[in-house]
C-alpha cells in the first residue's frame, strides 16, 4: 500500500514564512575517467523572486574602478622634541606637596611640587650679604673715581676700589642667577622673607606621562622627577623601504589605522627622510594629521598605514559581496534563472585591496564576461 502525504494551504503558508530562503547544497563528486582530479563541486543557492525582492537583494557585475597604488608601511605616533619635557632640578632637596598622577593635564608654569632644603636659606643669605657688600664697594668706587679724576687719589687706590667693586658685582650676579634657577625673584628676597622651599614648575603644558618621585624622598640634582608630553602636534613617524623611496613625495595622502582598531584616518606626507638606516634599510616618513584627530592618539602607539602614490584601474565588487569563511573568501555567482528563481553558485574568490567600500577581485579572469554576483544579503547565505 502506498501512503500519500498532503499539506493543506495553511501548512504551505507556515512553511513559506519559516524558510526565508530555499538553499540547496549539491555536494556531489564525480570520479569518471577523463575528469580533472583537481575539480571540486560548488554549492548551489536558489532564491525565489519574492524572497529576492523582500530581502532587498541586489545583483551587480564586476566593475572597473580606480584604486590608489599604495605602499604598505608601519610606524608610530609621535610629537616633536619640543613638545616633550623631562622635569628635574638644579638643586637637591626633599619632595614636598606632590599631588601628581600619570595622565593628569598641567599648564605651563603650574607648580608640580616643592623641594625643601636648608641650603636654600644659605644661598639667599649669601646673596643678601653679597648685595650689601657690592653696594658699599660701589659707593667707594664712585668716590675714588671722583678723587682720581681730581688727582687727589692715587692710581693704585682707584684701581683697587674698581677691582673690588667688579668682583662683588660678579659674585652678586651669579647668586642672582642661582636664585632665578630656584624660581626665586632676587628683587623680592629679604631678610624677613627667606624660605627653605622652592617650587618646581611645568616647563610646558601637557600630560604627565611619568612620576619618578614620591612624597618625602630626596631628589638629587639632575635626577629625572617627572615627564610631560604635549599632544597638540601629534604626527606619524613611518618607516618605508628604500626601494619605495622614489615614489614617495610630500603632500601624498596617507590612510592609517591604529593598532587593534578598524577605523581608518587620513594624513598627508609632510617630510621624507634623506638618510637610510644602515641596519634596517628603512627611511623615515613624517606625516601630518588633521587637528581634529591629534588628540585621539597617544605617542608611541603602533600604527599601520598606506601611502597613496598613484592610481590604477582594477575589477572590483562591493565589499558586501565577498564573505570570509575561515581562511577562504567566497561570493555568490548568478548561474541562471529558472521558473522565476535566482540560482547562484558559491565560488571562491581571491580578494585584493579594499578601498571606499569596494574590494578588488584578483582572479577575475576565471569568470566569464558580464558575470553577475549577489551584492546584498550574501553573508546569511554563505555562512
Amino acid at each position: 500500500m502506498k501512503m500519500k502525504l498532503t499539506l493543506n494551504s495553511t501548512a504551505w503558508l507556515i512553511l513559506g514564512f519559516t524558510l526565508p530562503f530555499l538553499i540547496a547544497s549539491c555536494k556531489g563528486t564525480e570520479e569518471e575517467k577523463g575528469t580533472d582530479p583537481s575539480a571540486h563541486t560548488t554549492d548551489k543557492v536558489v532564491i525565489s523572486e519574492e524572497q529576492f525582492s523582500e530581502g532587498g537583494m541586489e545583483i551587480q557585475e564586476l566593475k572597473e574602478v580606480t584604486f590608489s597604488k599604495v605602499i604598505q608601511t608601519t610606524g608610530r605616533f609621535d610629537v616633536p622634541p619640543e613638545y616633550r619635557a623631562v622635569v628635574s632640578s638644579y638643586f637637591g632637596g626633599y619632595i614636598r606637596n606632590l599631588k601628581l598622577l600619570p595622565g593628569q593635564y598641567v599648564k605651563k608654569g603650574q607648580v608640580l611640587f616643592t623641594l625643601q632644603d636648608p641650603e636654600f636659606l644659605k644661598i639667599q643669605e649669601d646673596y643678601l650679604k653679597s648685595k650689601s657688600a657690592f653696594e658699599i664697594a660701589d659707593k667707594d668706587y664712585r668716590r675714588q673715581e671722583i678723587l682720581w679724576k681730581d688727582k687727589i687719589s692715587a692710581d693704585k687706590r682707584y684701581e683697587e676700589s674698581r677691582s673690588n667693586m667688579e668682583s662683588l658685582a660678579a659674585q652678586m650676579t651669579a647668586l642672582e642667577e642661582k636664585l632665578r634657577l630656584m624660581s626665586l625673584n632676587p628683587e623680592k628676597v629679604r631678610t624677613t622673607s627667606m624660605t627653605d622651599q622652592i617650587q618646581i614648575k611645568a616647563p610646558i603644558s601637557g600630560y604627565i606621562t611619568l612620576v619618578n618621585i614620591v612624597q618625602g624622598s630626596y631628589l638629587s640634582p639632575q635626577m629625572k622627577a617627572v615627564e610631560l608630553v604635549n599632544t597638540d602636534h601629534m604626527h606619524l613617524e613611518l618607516q618605508v623601504f628604500q626601494k619605495d623611496l622614489p615614489e614617495i613625495r610630500e603632500e601624498q595622502r596617507i590612510t592609517f589605522r591604529p593598532e587593534h582598531s578598524e577605523k581608518q584616518y587620513t594624513a598627508m606626507v609632510h617630510l621624507v627622510g634623506k638618510v637610510i638606516d644602515p641596519e634596517t634599510g628603512m627611511v623615515g616618513v613624517h606625516g601630518h594629521m588633521g587637528e581634529e584627530n591629534e588628540s585621539k592618539f597617544v605617542p608611541g602607539m603602533y600604527v599601520e598605514a598606506e601611502i597613496h602614490v598613484g592610481d590604477h584601474p582594477v575589477r572590483a565588487l562591493p565589499e558586501t559581496a565577498v564573505v570570509q569563511v575561515g581562511n577562504d573568501h567566497y561570493a555568490l555567482l548568478l548561474s541562471g534563472r529558472n521558473n522565476g528563481n535566482y540560482e547562484f553558485s558559491k565560488v571562491p574568490v581571491t580578494p585584493g585591496k579594499l578601498e571606499n567600500g569596494m574590494i578588488q577581485v584578483e582572479d577575475v579572469d576565471k569568470f566569464p564576461e558580464n558575470s553577475q554576483f549577489l551584492t546584498k544579503g550574501v553573508f546569511a547565505l554563505i555562512q
